[in-house]
């Protein structure tokens, strides 16, 4: 596979890793397939591969789940560097926002049927955003250079807008981790597939919650407006979580102690 295919993209990213373990550690990297699904791997723990994310309703497989792809890039979300692309949403969000919406731009197709965001991601676009368009922009969007719908890069989208929502996809959400980063009130939607990091993130302390149907999402937005001070306390523990935890040493730290717990479990 060549160019920007995403799979390709996930194989480069993973390389990557592997040179960066390396060299911070001195030692051969492990045996070990890297699963490059939205919804993680269906072999481990058994088996060593490692996951890019786990099901909130087994707990017990975070152990075995580690940083995915997107920690090194994403170029065909204009993402080629993701570290840098932390700094710019960073210095994006100390800038006041031209719009005091929630913002949302995504693709409305790639959840699966079984999952709810198959109803809830064109419920943002057909439905709240034009019943709300004074408290919403939620937008159709493609990926950089796609034929078909607007692209908005994560920085620009941070200068814009005061307000943020973030929804699961065909499984886990990697938009995630950057828009920690940006300073802005996060709407966080509640979804079935999570990563490593996620249990670590506190409502109402690092992000305001929403219910995975999006019934209480107009409740949270008045919530908001009525507890402005809270919420950019809340914007700020979101940063200085992602400052802290969100980086290369760190997903590299991580993927050791996922195949530390593989050793210990007795994978084969």
């Amino acid at each position: 596979m060549e160019g920007n295919h995403p799979y390709q993209e996930r194989k480069n990213s993973y390389f990557e890793m592997r040179r960066a373990y390396m060299e911070a550690y001195g030692e051969p990297f492990p045996r070990i397939t890297f699963n490059l699904d939205d919804r993680g791997s269906s072999t481990w723990p058994h088996t060593k591969e490692h996951s890019m994310c786990y099901r909130k309703d087994e707990p017990w497989r975070r152990a075995f789940a580690g940083p995915d792809w997107t920690f090194c890039h994403w170029p065909s979300s204009g993402v080629n560097d993701s570290p840098t692309t932390f700094r710019e949403i960073a210095e994006a969000g100390e800038l006041a926002p031209l719009s005091d919406k929630v913002a949302w731009f995504g693709n409305i197709e790639s959840a699966g049927t079984n999952l709810p965001e198959s109803r809830t991601r064109p419920m943002l676009v057909n439905e709240l955003a034009p019943k709300h368009p004074d408290k919403f922009d939620f937008q159709r969007a493609g990926y950089k250079g796609a034929s078909s719908g607007v692209y908005v890069s994560m920085p620009e989208m941070v200068r814009k807008y005061r307000y943020l929502l973030d929804i699961g996809g065909a499984g886990y959400s990697g938009r995630l981790k950057f828009l920690l980063f940006s300073g802005r009130p996060l709407f966080l939607v509640d979804r079935m597939y999570v990563e490593y990091f996620h249990d670590d993130l506190e409502p109402f302390v690092h992000f305001i919650p929403v219910s995975s149907d999006l019934s209480d999402l107009l409740e949270r937005h008045q919530w908001t407006l009525e507890n402005d001070e809270l919420a950019r306390r809340i914007a700020q523990n979101a940063k200085e979580y992602a400052t802290k935890n969100i980086t290369t040493e760190k997903a590299i730290e991580r993927l050791r102690q996922v195949f530390k717990n593989f050793s210990e479990a007795g994978a084969s």
